[in-house]
């Protein structure tokens, strides 16, 4: 075993192995991707939950407006605990009420139009007693 020993330290300088270039190349590759796959990882980890098997129970209801319009205030949070009656959200009322004001001018409109109307619906009907005007009786030869 000495003999074998000797013969290592023996061995001129240039006659031990030295490692190619190549072989230190790829080692250099395989050390830079993994330093770019951990970093890659690690920043995806800071941005992103990720779960194996998660599940959520819990009563969830869907809510709708009455109206439709545009969201103005939230007054709760995800997954806040709310009972009936609560507000939970304020709709931008100046499209509804809008149309009231405009449905108001309409009626009003329409009401200055109800004399003329029934005037002139008195006229057309026959053997209306508190007609204006009367049909004339028929004249018999």
């Amino acid at each position: 075993m000495s003999d074998e020993t000797s013969e290592l330290t023996t061995l001129p300088p240039t006659a031990r192995k030295r490692p190619s270039l190549v072989a230190l190349a790829v080692l250099a590759l395989i050390v830079a991707f993994g330093a770019y796959k951990g970093y890659a990882s690690i920043s995806f980890a800071n941005g992103h939950a990720v779960t194996d098997d998660a599940y959520v129970t819990g009563d969830l209801i869907n809510i709708s407006p009455n109206v439709p319009g545009t969201l103005v205030e939230l007054d709760v949070q995800d997954g806040e605990l709310v009972h009936k009656g609560d507000r939970i959200a304020k709709l931008d009322t100046s499209g509804p009420e809008a149309d009231l004001a405009q449905a108001a001018a309409n009626l009003r409109a329409m009401e200055t139009q109800v004399p003329q109307a029934e005037s002139a619906y008195q006229f057309r009907v026959p053997g209306c007693s508190h007609c204006r005007v009367k049909t004339a009786d028929r004249i018999d030869s």
